[in-house]
């Protein structure tokens, strides 16, 4: 049962801030290169050229990708191999795109692929919420049927097995401590399941 990974709540805040109070300054040095010409200037001849700092607010803009690069290398194992390969891609695909439109310029690529890869992403984040339970982050029962469905399909030497069991008391938990205890128990239930079998289990 691999979980769509959630970032800890401490962790997402430090990251916030981090990444909040570096654009503010990226802003700020934005707003005065008119006066300063530290990011880009219009010379006497009315043609434009970079400034001093043109590259430290190009490298503002992708603290966005390493940071979530770094954060998906960490959860590495919370996710299926083509969803980490995907998200990689679509992670990179925008900085790469800047690179190339600093080595050749004049040339207008990072906006379209920043574009196409936002795009992708967000299409890929609404399909991961159809597929996964909400509040237990493990596959609901649409994506458990279309799974045994696929093994099906299969070659019938690729043999699997399913194992199915009951929660006890779960009733009586809602009834006298409310449905959030139960939730709750449920989550954690789904927490020993996750760490007693084995990884190539779905």
């Amino acid at each position: 049962m691999k979980r769509f990974f959630k970032i800890k709540k401490d962790t997402f805040k430090v990251i916030e801030k981090i990444l909040f109070i570096i654009q503010i300054i990226n802003i700020i040095i934005i707003v005065l290169t008119p006066l300063t010409k530290l990011v880009f200037y219009i010379d006497g001849n009315n043609v434009y050229s970079r400034g001093k700092l043109f590259l430290n607010q190009t490298l503002a803009v992708y603290y966005y990708p390493i940071f979530a690069t770094i954060i998906l290398l960490i959860e590495r194992k919370k996710l299926e191999t083509k969803d980490f390969v995907l998200l990689l891609i679509l992670m990179f695909s925008p900085v790469i795109a800047g690179i190339l439109q600093a080595i050749f310029f004049g040339y207008l690529i990072i906006w379209p692929t920043t574009a196409f890869s936002l795009i992708l992403t967000y299409i890929f984040i609404k399909q991961k919420m159809v597929q996964y339970d909400a509040l237990t982050g493990v596959w609901n029962r649409g994506s458990l049927f279309e799974y045994v469905k696929q093994r099906f399909n299969l070659d019938e030497k690729n043999i699997f097995g399913a194992l199915y069991f009951d929660i006890d008391c779960l009733k009586q938990i809602n009834d006298q401590y409310g449905h959030s205890a139960g939730d709750r128990a449920i989550v954690e239930i789904t927490v020993i399941i996750k760490k007693i079998v084995e990884n190539n289990v779905v």
